[in-house]
């Protein structure tokens, strides 16, 4: 990993206190130094706590107060200056609102290189139980000691904008969302400004092309596995599945899918729901007879593809089938003459 800069501010609020006098930001005037060890830590342990969440895939929306408009020039960003414009609305924001149950905390900002992709990473983080960490006067900035009292494995929330995904395709789920409690986590995404933040059709189909191409374990056949999934998906309240829950399941492995995922590239999300025609692409209906194979997935019977009629006659609709026999079929016969 390679970081470009950190900044850190900090919003002091309790729970259940709300209004001008109890919620308070305190800006940072400077850059952490982003060449200490300390600091590449504290940005190195996040990135790695983030990805052992739940990641919800998303894309910045164009509110006028979000990420998107405030970040002017994704290839050049002033993360100083973004992230104070940015840390002052959510104060305002806070100052306005009537959730109680929100929490102070710090908000760690940082550019810095993954895997050869760029991100912009923002962390709401707390301060571990007992510590004790004071502002540095007289330059605003906070002290290297600050590593020593964040409880960086268990940040509140986050999210990462894959910059480099994001100049090459602005339709591309480039933002990455880690959230807690319900309410709270609407605020943040609120203030991000974030739309779509779910595309269930989307990890649908990137499932089934992940488990059409995944490595496999050497005792597992493919047809098996998707059954195994259609299997694990109806179990679940809802359809929702988890898919470190779902690759235990299947391998044995909580991380194989993710880190196939990872190392191909493959932009999903961590939970949603698989139903419909979309898990139903999971099952396969194989029946042979009268010396005649038919094989399709679920899916597939419907008055467009197949039907089933009645106990005698099925109807199958489909050029590219009819153009394939056919072909055959003519061959068959020149080699007959």
């Amino acid at each position: 990993m390679e970081i470009s800069s950190v900044v850190v501010h900090k919003i002091e609020k309790e729970e259940g206190d709300t209004g001008a006098d109890n919620v308070h930001l305190i800006i940072s005037e400077a850059y952490l130094d982003s060449t200490n060890e300390q600091i590449f830590n504290i940005v190195t342990t996040l990135n790695a706590s983030f990805s052992d969440r739940i990641v919800q895939r998303a894309i910045l929306s164009d509110l006028d107060f979000g990420f998107k408009r405030t970040v002017a020039d994704f290839n050049n960003i002033d993360l100083l200056s973004v992230s104070q414009t940015l840390c002052t609305r959510l104060h305002q924001q806070m100052l306005g609102s009537t959730l109680s149950s929100a929490k102070g905390g710090y908000l760690v900002f940082a550019l810095y290189n993954h895997m050869n992709y760029d991100y912009l990473g923002v962390f709401f983080v707390r301060k571990a139980t007992g510590s004790n960490l004071e502002f540095q006067d007289p330059d605003n900035s906070w002290d290297l000691e600050l590593v020593r009292y964040l409880d960086i494995k268990h940040f509140a929330m986050g999210a990462r904008i894959n910059i480099t995904t994001l100049l090459a395709d602005e339709g591309s789920r480039y933002l990455q969302l880690v959230k807690g409690n319900t309410n709270i986590s609407d605020y943040f995404t609120d203030w991000i400004g974030v739309t779509n933040p779910t595309s269930e059709s989307i990890d649908a189909q990137q499932l089934f092309e992940i488990i059409n191409n995944i490595d496999l374990n050497y005792d597992q056949d493919r047809d098996e596995v998707k059954r195994q999934v259609y299997n694990y998906a109806r179990e679940q309240t809802n359809r929702l599945i988890n898919i470190r829950n779902l690759s235990d399941y299947i391998f044995g492995d909580s991380e194989k899918i993710l880190n196939h995922c990872e190392a191909q590239q493959i932009e999903i999300s961590h939970e949603f729901k698989l139903k419909g025609n979309a898990l139903n692409k999971f099952y396969k209906i194989t029946a042979r007879a009268n010396g005649i194979l038919l094989q399709a997935s679920y899916d597939k019977f419907n008055e467009a593809d197949i039907q089933v009629l009645d106990d005698e006659t099925i109807i199958i609709t489909s050029q590219e089938l009819v153009r394939i026999i056919n072909e055959q079929k003519n061959r068959s016969d020149d080699c007959d003459d």
